[in-house]
């Protein structure tokens, strides 16, 4: 259940007569704590049950981590099932990672959970949703497994509240119909003929609520009264109707209007102004429109127009990708239709089109677009008399260790799954990054540009995502960073300029001229003048050198 979906039952139970306003504070402060501190409860009896087998540790072709967990359930139930975990810094926050549907198999986390280094969470399966659409609940249907060493006390699950108990016994009532219609109603049958904007009764966990119909199909879309949501209705059993509407849908159909239209095989409402697209509508590339994703309307931008599908792009920075969607999923505002009528229209929304930038040309418009944003923010402090204000941007992010979050940057997992551009690589391993050095990372299938925080020459790098506010400041493992071509030999020249010196092995036959960029107990990595580096064993260099490294470590 999305998060929008949790604010539409808050917002419903609200709407709702409550007998005992403490009782309903009580609610929603429970269902908050819930929600923030995903605290795990035992399952109901109907949810299914599962058991994780051994942890499978190995390494891939590219020398990263490769982890397994075995599965196998247990018992079929109610409930979609997804894999969820904790570190000692918190519960984590699996984004991707399929629902499980299969009754064996394995959790292949290699993916999710790789940080370059040690993997150190507990990992289990749970069942999330809300009771009666009022009680949100997370419920743990498996057994905990631990990856690694981690810190804290092991997760367990608690025994349901009174208010848990409550919703799920009512949640129980709301699966079947209630037993009989309410008075001067009659139930409808498949048959029955039903018009858009008639009012109704639908089923509602043992009760009747008032309605109307959106849709009449084998189903019914209804809009419940004073809710935000359409739902759907299986027309047997759950709707009841008076004769006397009936009647008057046989004698004057057209008396009906629905206060709200829906979205084609959706439950989303079309927002005022605005018509479902349709193949023969006249639109063009850079046409602004929007089009239902996951569980909601997005802004989104045509980018190229085809017989049977349009290519979208989401322009929410959150999504920000492009997916081909068939029209009747995307709507568009009378207004624009207008607008396209008129002469131009097509040079006017050709501007609109996301170019498809290089890697090179996309970093230096980022970087242009976050100093522009820079000087904003600190031109509007300054205009704050505020003392407190003052300051919290007193500078670029990253450009200053004094913006550095109090708390410590935790591991981010972002892995690279887009081809790396031809203008950039790899982070190198072995290389030490100074502060404010530019950097990017694969996120919502594109390129995100982020800047290094302090200098590092660590496996992970603190780093600021540079169309975010400090609080999304992580740590990224450098195997999930490209760095562009240019701006490394730029640091390789600048490391070379700050000093070399000449290396020897312990023959005295072969020597280096050198900087050292890092080290380890049995290794020393070296920079040469062409910007190559090299990695020598310490052991095999001469006893000058080895006096040198001992002398300064």
């Amino acid at each position: 259940m999305t998060m929008r979906e949790y604010v539409s039952i808050v917002v419903q139970v609200i709407q709702r007569k409550v007998s005992s306003l403490f009782l309903f504070l009580g609610f929603v402060i429970f269902c908050f704590n819930l929600l923030q501190s995903q605290e795990l409860i035992l399952p109901a009896p109907d949810m299914p049950a599962f058991t994780l087998g051994s942890v499978n540790q190995s390494k891939d072709a590219f020398g990263r981590p490769s982890v397994t967990i075995d599965y196998q359930r247990l018992k079929e139930g109610v409930g979609t099932v997804k894999l969820s975990g904790r570190t000692s810094n918190g519960p984590l926050s699996i984004l991707g990672f399929d629902y499980l549907s299969e009754a064996s198999g394995k959790l292949d986390l290699s993916s999710l959970f790789f940080n370059g280094g040690s993997l150190n969470a507990e990992l289990y399966l749970t069942t999330i949703g809300s009771f009666a659409e009022e009680c949100p609940f997370n419920c743990l249907v498996s057994n905990v497994v631990s990856v690694g060493n981690p810190s804290g006390p092991t997760i367990n699950a608690r025994e349901w509240n009174s208010l848990e108990s409550i919703a799920y016994q009512k949640e129980l009532v709301g699966r079947k119909p209630p037993l009989s219609p309410p008075p001067g109603h009659q139930l409808v049958q498949g048959s029955t003929k039903l018009l858009a904007g008639m009012p109704i009764k639908v089923g509602r966990f043992g009760e009747w609520a008032d309605a109307e119909v959106i849709v009449a199909d084998s189903t019914v879309t209804a809009k419940i009264e004073n809710a935000l949501l359409l739902r759907m209705f299986k027309r047997s059993g759950w709707i009841a109707i008076k004769p006397s509407v009936l009647a008057q849908g046989d004698s004057a159909s057209d008396s009906f209007k629905p206060s709200v239209q829906a979205i084609p095989g959706t439950t989303e409402i079309l927002p005022d102004g605005y018509v479902v697209l349709k193949p023969e509508m006249k639109i063009v590339p850079g046409t602004p429109v929007k089009a239902v994703w996951l569980s909601g309307l997005v802004d989104s931008t045509v980018v190229s127009i085809e017989e049977q599908h349009l290519l979208i792009h989401f322009d929410s920075p959150s999504l920000a990708f492009e997916k081909k969607l068939i029209h009747s999923v995307v709507v568009i505002a009378r207004t624009t239709l207008d607008e396209l009528d008129r002469p131009g229209a097509t040079e006017k929304f050709a501007d609109r089109v996301p170019k498809k930038l290089s890697f090179d040309e996309q970093l230096d418009s980022q970087m242009k677009r976050n100093e522009e944003e820079s000087k904003r923010v600190r031109e509007q402090v300054e205009r704050n008399s505020s003392e407190s204000q003052k300051g919290m941007f007193s500078s670029p992010p990253g450009n200053d260790t004094s913006g550095l979050p109090a708390l410590p940057l935790m591991e981010q997992n972002n892995p690279i799954q887009l081809p790396i551009p031809k203008e950039a690589e790899l982070l190198p391993l072995d290389f030490p990054i100074p502060r404010g050095t530019k950097l990017a990372v694969c996120w919502s299938m594109k390129w995100n540009y982020v800047t290094v925080l302090k200098d590092n020459t660590d496996d992970t790098v603190p780093i600021h995502w540079d169309d975010r506010t400090s609080e999304s400041d992580g740590l990224i493992h450098r195997t999930q960073l490209i760095i562009r071509k240019t701006d490394l030999k730029k640091l390789r020249a600048k490391i070379i300029r700050q000093g070399i010196r000449v290396w020897t092995d312990a023959t005295g036959k072969h020597t280096v001229e050198a900087k050292i960029v890092s080290r380890t107990e049995t290794h020393v990595a070296l920079i040469k003048n062409d910007g190559k580096e090299v990695k020598l064993s310490i052991d095999k260099l001469s006893a000058a050198d080895q006096k040198w490294l001992k002398d300064n470590p």
